[in-house]
């Protein structure tokens, strides 16, 4: 990192700072988060801040966001730049290690109107939800010991088949199972782990037929299993 015209002594004062802001702020914070707390130290605080990004003290995460340095993921950035919302779908089912393909894109559900925001380390997804199924599968995980706000396992399966938009009014049960058994390339022993009472609670949420025939032969299978 080169910091033009600046002396050492000048760089150190700059990095404690940081490093006193870095107290009061989370990983990634925006300029509403940070100009409180420098606009009482400098008569422009927004000149302060412009230059902190052009000597390299801060990075750049998308318009109006930042981070000291890059101890943050895609997902923690995600769920900053859009909310409310949680990373669901195919991210969260790659985060739980349900399918085996690396998903690029990070795909996330909201409350508010849908998005797509293209950043320089890849872009990020939100589909629109109404309120109760959205309210219905969030959870708190602990990434690097930063809090991620992700779909649970249950709705991150239901919501990706939803996605899919399968016609299955039409389609027997087994074919639904089927397809997200061969076609999404879900285990079935990791299906069978799942709660069947978050499934069912969730099913029956989406206006897609899919997620409830899958949950009615998921049951099936597992009443019919040995014990």
């Amino acid at each position: 990192m080169r910091l033009w015209g600046y002396n050492k002594t000048m760089k150190t004062n700059t990095l404690n700072f940081c490093n006193n802001l870095k107290k009061d702020l989370p990983p990634i914070f925006s300029v509403s988060d940070i100009l409180p707390l420098i606009k009482d130290t400098y008569l422009a605080p927004q000149k302060k801040l412009n230059h902190l990004e052009k000597n390299g003290f801060l990075k750049k995460i998308y318009r109006g966001f930042y981070s000291f340095d890059d101890s943050y993921n895609r997902m923690m950035v995600a769920n900053t730049l859009h909310s409310p919302s949680y990373i669901s779908y195919e991210s969260a089912l790659g985060f739980y290690g349900m399918i085996p393909e690396k998903v690029e894109m990070v795909f996330s559900v909201t409350q508010s109107k849908p998005l797509r925001i293209k950043t320089t380390f890849g872009d990020l997804a939100y589909r629109s939800q109404s309120t109760e199924l959205y309210a219905a599968g969030m959870s708190l995980m602990f990434v690097d010991n930063n809090p991620i706000l992700i779909a649970s396992k249950e709705k991150a399966l239901l919501d990706a088949l939803a996605q899919h938009k399968l016609k299955a009014s039409g389609v027997v049960e087994k074919e639904i199972y089927e397809y997200v058994v061969e076609g999404m390339r879900i285990e079935v022993d990791e299906l069978f782990s799942l709660s069947m009472i978050k499934l069912k609670k969730l099913a029956y949420l989406y206006r897609n037929f899919a997620p409830r025939k899958l949950v009615n032969h998921i049951s099936q299978l597992k009443k019919a299993k040995p014990k």
